[in-house]
């Protein structure tokens, strides 16, 4: 039996606004446990940003930090980066920071005790409210707005087809731009460089 027009059109807005209701905001997608990443910081006390790459191991409480500090030569011309000027390696169940810093001979290593807890890898998102798409550098990212007890205020940018973090911008703090993601584990000779480092006092790390 046919359907008179007002019952159709009806049924048709009734199953519209059912679509409508069932679609919900996209949650902000968390770091990965483990990753490699290049960020670049941009401060309103700087001039210019600072680079630097992030390692970061959630199944063995490690991670590290490649700085390139301020200087344009972050880019070789055959595409390649150049040493980081310095780095340093946070081994937490160790609790041992490592500072590879330049010397006259090379890098020179230092290590003393770390205290502090592993860190998050980011802020906690649990406050977030989405507030729609934005584009970051041409990346078309879904953003949300939260706050967080370190940074504070924060908008969070995460890549709609990647799910992975593009960037986080806080007013007092600037902004963070992650690129280059490895999702892979890093290797354990990330986390320990065959350079001599030594303990204060000590002829061993």
């Amino acid at each position: 039996m046919r359907l008179d027009l007002p019952l159709c059109f009806l049924l048709v807005l009734i199953g519209t606004l059912g679509l409508v209701l069932c679609v919900s905001d996209p949650p902000p997608p968390a770091f990965p446990p483990a990753f490699t990443a290049m960020v670049e910081v941009s401060m309103p006390s700087h001039s210019r940003p600072i680079l630097y790459r992030t390692y970061y191991d959630a199944f063995t409480n490690r991670t590290r930090l490649d700085s390139w500090g301020i200087s344009n030569e972050t880019v070789l011309e055959d595409g390649s980066r150049p040493p980081p000027l310095y780095f340093f390696v946070f081994l937490y169940n160790e609790q041992k920071l490592l500072s590879y810093l330049p010397a006259p001979d090379g890098m020179r290593c230092t290590a003393t005790k770390l205290t502090d807890a592993f860190p998050a890898p980011g802020p906690d998102l649990s406050s977030c409210v989405y507030k729609g798409t934005i584009s970051v550098d041409g990346i078309s990212c879904n953003a949300w707005a939260g706050v967080d007890s370190v940074i504070g205020d924060f908008v969070y940018a995460a890549s709609e087809i990647a799910s992975l973090p593009v960037q986080i911008a806080t007013p007092q703090n600037g902004t963070r731009q992650y690129s280059e993601f490895n999702l892979t584990q890093p290797d354990d000779q990330f986390f320990h460089p065959a350079i001599p480092c030594y303990m204060l006092g000590t002829d061993d790390a």
